[in-house]
């Protein structure tokens, strides 16, 4: 009794290596470049929200110096190395203070909606993806807190602290506006290169 030998198909195209759809495969790769295009168009804010962002800085850097300024008059402590100002009232600081909070809160909230939930952000900005975002993202941070340390500090008089507040709260306000301008451009261009997932 012999072995029945499996069944071989003999039809040529059940042989037939798979073929690849060349015009499928290149309208994908055109979806897919449409689709980050899409996404770096999303990504990048519109002009005034940077220089918003510088504004509010300088707005908030001003009146926080007034506040510092205010309450050391209060416990007693006088230099002469800064000034403040909205000299004549106390209260004009912490109503810019806090207008420029809720501001900065509001444009913020509005940023996070326009970037959407594909990408994840970090203290107000898109959470880095590779090394240079995230030098990029420190050193932004470092030298805000730096900046802010020398604001509330200036009121002290220190003599290794600059005593121009007026600049350093300008170099905040162009620190918030370039400094997230350049890092989202960068960003944008990871996107449109495909390596955003780095």
């Amino acid at each position: 009794m012999s072995t029945p030998k499996p069944h071989v198909p003999t039809s040529d195209a059940a042989l037939a290596p798979t073929t690849v759809d060349r015009t499928a495969a290149a309208d994908l790769l055109t979806q897919l470049q449409q689709d980050r295009e899409v996404n770096a168009d999303r990504i990048m804010a519109p002009q005034w929200y940077y220089a918003l962002n510088g504004l509010l800085g300088i707005i908030m850097c001003l009146a926080l110096n007034d506040i510092m300024l205010d309450l050391l008059s209060d416990i007693g402590f006088h230099t002469d190395r800064a000034t403040m100002l909205f000299p004549a009232s106390g209260t004009m600081a912490w109503i810019l203070l806090a207008v420029a909070t809720y501001v900065g809160f509001q444009v913020n909230d509005w940023r996070k909606r326009q970037i959407g939930s594909d990408f994840d952000t970090l203290g107000g900005v898109i959470a880095p993806r590779n090394a240079t975002m995230w030098v990029m993202a420190i050193a932004m941070y470092a030298l805000a807190f730096l900046g802010l340390a020398a604001i509330l500090l200036g009121g002290l008089g220190l003599h290794w602290l600059p005593d121009q507040t007026s600049v350093i709260a300008l170099a905040m306000g162009v620190l918030s506006w370039f400094g997230e301008y350049g890092y989202d451009r960068y960003f944008v261009q990871l996107v449109r290169s495909g390596n955003h997932d780095a």
